[in-house]
């Protein structure tokens, strides 16, 4: 991946814009990728992240070293011009900006030595230095600054690349004492075991040894199916996100520690099949809930492009997945709606629904086709959810599994009919294929409509019907009333 909340005077700004549905679950803002938002389009940018309570961004990066290790070269992502309209921007609706500045990884994987290293240092100077002569550097807006080479704590054996950290942080605060930060991660404890607290012990030192100020611990659950649940892994338990969040937050402090929440699908080989395209919001509030008590800030990766309106290549599905964080968490009043349900395809014995599972909070491990979280249906498979009163139903999708090695696949279509008793006649109201630029490959994904539902009105009962040559394996039917 390449890429962050829970402080009292951030809820209360965030509360007093408007009342939300779950204050403590809120993000406070998101990390932002430059290249794919054009400077003419920041205002409208700024406006979507304020709509949704945010105040705080952390810019990837504004350069990029290219060529390679000994190469001396960078290409701007985000030049002077860029950085003056992204700060005026933000200082007139009062966001908080983070500005990441040298990425080097992408062009060089030991990016933490020499000559490689040396570059990036003296570059970091001489572009702040650039920044402070516009007097830019002094913008009320501008908080801090980013790191964005991220450490991999998780798996690295030697302390080797701390002293690059170190050597950075050093060169920022040489210009600006404003607060520097980085984003570890914790995808890899399933390959290279850290139990929490020894991922505590790490954190400290790596925070001892480099002066870093704050940590935005990258919870890893889109990148590498990080266990948000407790859940067995070779038949032995792995600790769980939240868990490692509170050994983190022991280690650190609240105030040294932010969590970027993975807004985004699990694929095995990252953007395969469903991989990398936006979450469930069942999935996304768990998620919330493992960091929200042990961290100062609660970011994501990536708003733009997972649940925003302005970016250049913003996924479809971005929509639905706005309509369903503003619903269940960041909204006013819950849009987020259940109902009973029966199966007119009965699920397989083997994959069985034990009871309310498309509705019980849990989504499916992408990893483990066997995890009870899951229902099989073996081909066709359609259900009919039936509310206690009148609804109009805005958005609908279904959690979904592609495990091609179990003959389980991604459904080719979703059919989806109402009607206003339970006894009255079926309306048509969307059929959605799967996008075509999605294949079969191993991933979740989140199976619906990619713009709101228009006749769907005073439903009593719901009817999906779900079509695949293979295997449907399903774990949550996600819906957003009008």
């Amino acid at each position: 991946m390449v890429p962050v909340l829970f402080t009292l005077l951030v809820v209360l700004f965030v509360s007093s814009v408007n009342a939300v549905i779950e204050p403590n679950l809120v993000f406070h803002g998101t990390f932002f990728y430059p290249p794919t938002v054009p400077q003419a389009s920041l205002p409208a940018y700024f406006n979507d992240i304020r709509s949704l309570g945010m105040n705080t961004i952390v810019v990837q990066a504004i350069r990029e070293l290219t060529g390679g290790c000994s190469s001396t070269s960078f290409n701007w992502w985000a030049d002077t011009n860029y950085i003056t309209a992204l700060l005026n921007e933000a200082d007139n609706r009062g966001i908080n900006v983070y500005l990441g500045l040298d990425l080097s990884s992408t062009s060089c994987n030991l990016f933490y030595d020499p000559p490689s290293s040396t570059t990036v240092v003296a570059d970091t100077i001489s572009t702040l230095q650039s920044l402070q002569a516009l007097g830019l550097l002094s913008r009320p807006s501008l908080k801090g600054y980013y790191i964005p080479d991220e450490p991999a704590l998780t798996v690295w054996v030697l302390t080797t690349p701390y002293p690059y950290y170190a050597a950075v942080t050093t060169a920022i605060k040489s210009v600006s004492n404003k607060p520097v930060l980085v984003s570890p991660y914790l995808a890899g404890l399933r390959n290279t075991y850290h139990s929490p607290a020894e991922l505590g012990t790490i954190a400290a030192n790596f925070k001892t040894q480099t002066n870093i100020d704050i940590q935005v611990w990258q919870d890893s659950v889109g990148a590498d199916d990080a266990n948000i649940y407790h859940r067995m892994y070779n038949g032995s338990p792995l600790p769980t996100v939240e868990e490692y969040y509170s050994a983190l937050s022991a280690a650190l402090g609240i105030n040294g520690l932010w969590s970027d929440v993975e807004v985004f699908n699990y694929s095995p080989t990252f953007a395969a099949g469903g991989g990398y395209r936006p979450s469930s919001v069942v999935r996304l509030t768990n998620q919330l809930r493992a960091s929200s008590p042990y961290v100062s800030k609660r970011l994501t990766w990536i708003q733009q492009i997972h649940f925003g309106k302005v970016d250049t290549i913003r996924y479809p599905e971005a929509a639905r997945l706005e309509a369903a964080y503003i619903g269940k968490i960041q909204g006013a009043t819950s849009k987020y709606v259940t109902g009973s349900y029966t199966w007119n395809t009965s699920p397989s014995p083997s994959y069985p629904d034990i009871g309310s599972e498309m509705f019980d909070g849990i989504t499916g491990d992408p990893l483990n086709v066997q995890d009870p979280a899951w229902v099989g249906v073996s081909g066709v498979a359609t259900v009919t959810i039936t509310f206690a009163t009148l609804v109009n139903v805005k958005w609908v999708a279904v959690h979904m599994v592609c495990a091609s090695g179990w003959g389980i696949y991604l459904p080719q279509s979703l059919n989806v009919r109402t009607r206003s008793t339970v006894t009255g006649a079926w309306n048509q109201v969307g059929l959605f294929n799967l996008p075509s630029g999605i294949l079969q490959a191993d991933s979740e994904y989140v199976m619906g409509n990619t713009a709101p539902l228009t006749t769907a009105t005073n439903t009593k009962q719901l009817e999906l019907t779900i079509t695949n040559g293979g295997w449907n394996f399903m774990s949550e039917i996600e819906i957003i009333k009008a």
